[in-house]
């Protein structure tokens, strides 16, 4: 079977900064074909493997059968010194991107005449959502034969990606340890498999793509921001909408410099009023408390048998500190009349002068080093609820807020993302495929 199916090198060209990885606007991807059987049928899965240079040290980033695997060799040597694997989460959704190709209608009709000759051989543009967004996808002309394309061009309004047919490439094979990883991480879940009839489609002729454009010529769209993207007439990008603005960034925990939120502001940090033209923007707070405090307290007293070492790194030691005291739940053991008093204060004025909220109720968040800590920390800490960034609750950083308000995309002024708690904090940037998880867009959408 894999004779007959192309390997393919897929390289991404991402256009936010936010986006990049390792410090890399522009990375390859390198995708092989492995026979399968999905629901009784053949079909198609795809391993892969990315590597990045950063700080000296080599990234390497690999799919096989179903699992992800992560090895960091300290400057570019074979002896690995980190290694490990990925929830399945964190994965490029290659095969299903491939599945979303074999449902692509024309957006030749959109564009005036000639635009897409000029983006596109023999006018084939293709366009097909995926992931919540759109994207435009045109064929490559073979230079040695007309009636065989080379590949495909995906385009983006965040990543573009370049596709072409490998007749040969190697063969990615698991590491020695993989059933003991697999059972530690699980193995990647796709929708369906690529049947193979869709695997041969993205190998097909340039007169086929034609007649594909044709067939779909009367479909309906509404595709013109991603076609206006790639044309150049692109004006959805994010900008000021007015005079520039001096940001005061107040951090929560883990600051080891204060600046001013006390009785004492010697370096005259606020001032001594807010103009009323301030717009206020919050970050997964907790209006309500944190039962990470309530589990901080509860290790410190103890009542707790077991105590997850990484989990106290995370909310620090014991006694609890002020600021980590004074988030006990509202109404909670650890809580107290006064205490619960300024939480009803900061909710009113919260409720009352916020102009845009971040909160979270997903602790998967972006791939990080962090990303397992939180992951952790929601598991053990005793949440009130599910919906939780592995620290705060969904209904602690919207609370007095109306969630009607909420929605899931950046572009939404009340996000409901799926980042973890330091996620939030906009340190890792933005997902590629997730729309869901992309705080620097959002906040630079704000202002």
């Amino acid at each position: 079977m894999n004779s007959t199916q192309p390997s393919l090198r897929l390289t991404f060209q991402l256009k936010p900064k936010a986006m990049h990885i390792h410090d890399a606007s522009t990375f390859d991807v390198l995708a092989t074909p492995v026979p399968t059987v999905w629901r009784g049928e053949n079909a198609v899965a795809y391993n892969g493997i990315a590597s990045f240079e950063e700080d000296g040290d080599t990234h390497e980033y690999s799919l096989v059968d179903g699992v992800a695997y992560y090895t960091r060799r300290p400057g570019g040597k074979a002896t690995a010194t980190e290694s490990g694997c990925l929830p399945s989460h964190v994965v490029p959704p290659i095969d299903t991107v491939l599945s979303a190709i074999h449902d692509a209608r024309t957006a030749t009709y959109l564009l005036p005449p000639g635009h897409a000759d000029s983006k596109c051989p023999g006018g084939s543009m293709l366009v097909f959502p995926f992931a919540g967004e759109d994207y435009v996808l045109c064929s490559r002309l073979s230079s040695s034969n007309w009636f065989q394309d080379d590949g495909f061009q995906i385009f983006g309004s965040h990543l573009d990606i370049d596709v072409k047919y490998e007749q040969s490439a190697p063969t990615i094979v698991p590491r020695r340890d993989a059933s003991s990883v697999a059972a530690a991480c699980g193995s990647v879940s796709f929708e369906r498999r690529i049947a193979l009839s869709v695997s041969n489609m993205v190998k097909r002729s340039l007169l086929e793509w034609g007649h594909r454009s044709l067939r779909a010529e009367e479909t309906e769209f509404s595709f013109g921001d991603v076609v206006n993207a790639i044309t150049g007439d692109d004006d959805s990008t994010c900008k000021c909408k007015g005079k520039r603005r001096a940001c005061v960034f107040v951090a929560g925990l883990k600051s080891y410099k204060d600046y001013g939120l006390t009785d004492d502001d010697p370096a005259n940090y606020f001032g001594d009023t807010l103009d009323l033209t301030s717009t206020w923007v919050g970050t997964s707070g907790p209006l309500e408390g944190s039962m990470g405090s309530n589990y901080l307290y509860e290790t410190c007293d103890g009542a707790l048998t077991v105590v997850v070492e990484k989990v106290l790194d995370l909310l620090g030691n014991c006694p609890p500190k002020p600021g980590r005291a004074s988030l006990a739940y509202q109404g909670s053991n650890y809580s107290n009349p006064k205490l619960d008093k300024d939480f009803a204060s900061a909710q009113a004025a919260y409720a009352s002068n916020i102009s845009a909220v971040l909160c979270s109720k997903n602790h998967t968040g972006l791939n990080t080093i962090q990303a397992a800590v939180y992951s952790l920390a929601a598991a053990v800490i005793p949440h009130k609820s599910p919906l939780n960034d592995g620290v705060v609750e969904y209904q602690s950083c919207a609370k007095g807020l109306d969630m009607d308000k909420f929605a899931g995309t950046s572009n939404s002024t009340f996000y409901v993302s799926g980042l973890n708690h330091v996620d939030t904090s906009f340190r890792n940037g933005d997902s590629l495929f997730s729309d869901s998880k992309r705080p620097v867009k959002w906040f630079e959408c704000l202002l």
